[in-house]
């Protein structure tokens, strides 16, 4: 079975990376997809690059005239997502060219599952090369929360079906960005998520310690009430500090 996968691209200022994140979408051996990206009000080179790929049919792009943030973007691509699996891809990383193809068989011999991980590299401006970040393995206990411990998930290391999609709470983002806030209607009844979030003045939930963004917090709700299953593959490629 053709799976329909819809990718989901926040972009603000990215233009040393977008290139290469968009060229690695041209390079799947996977073809059943959109691309949306949104940019975010860049004021770089960004959006005549975002252009350039726009003659393909499957990549669409909505510009902000400001910048908004990133939940925004994300909320937004979200919203214009057409197909029935939800991935995301920041704006300088890139998916291995059979990262789609992978999925999709997943999906096809786990009929039964609605998230899926994979592993990543991560590359770092002042590293000499990639730190390997294996797959998050949930467990028999599905406890997508062990990922609060390990740092093993990333926001192109996830994908999700569409049915279970919510959008963060935009009234979250300040200049300091709270990007890891949970909508307090998903949170304040869940005693699990009482236990690892405090909520601050303004009424948003934050895990303790605020050590991860937006892909931790949403793969953490995804999967309090639904099991994720693992592909032993290292499909993304996380550029830290481009």
């Amino acid at each position: 079975m053709d799976n329909c996968f819809s990718i989901i691209i926040p972009c603000y200022n990215k233009g040393a990376g977008i290139g290469r994140c968009l060229q690695s979408l041209i390079s799947q051996t996977y073809g059943n997809f959109e691309v949306i990206v949104i940019d975010d009000g860049s004021t770089d080179d960004s959006r005549n690059v975002i252009k350039s790929f726009l003659k393909d049919k499957r990549f669409r792009a909505f510009f902000m005239p400001t910048n908004n943030g990133r939940l925004v973007a994300r909320n937004t691509g979200m919203r214009m997502a057409r197909n029935k699996w939800i991935c995301w891809l920041d704006g300088d990383d890139e998916y291995m060219s059979n990262y789609l193809e992978l999925y999709n068989k997943a999906i096809n011999d786990n009929s039964d599952y609605k998230i899926f991980t994979s592993g990543m590299l991560i590359h770092e401006k002042d590293y000499d090369g990639y730190r390997i970040i294996p797959p998050f393995d949930p467990g028999e206990d599905n406890d997508g929360m062990k990922t609060f411990d390990k740092g093993n998930i990333g926001a192109g290391s996830f994908i999700f079906n569409r049915d279970l999609m919510w959008f963060f709470p935009e009234d979250a983002l300040n200049p300091d960005g709270l990007e890891n806030s949970l909508p307090e209607r998903l949170v304040a009844k869940d005693d699990k998520f009482k236990e690892i979030c405090k909520q601050n003045e303004e009424g948003h939930w934050l895990p303790l310690g605020n050590p991860y963004g937006d892909d931790y917090s949403y793969y953490w709700y995804l999967t309090r009430k639904n099991k994720s299953k693992m592909i032993n593959a290292i499909l993304y490629i996380q550029h830290v500090r481009d």
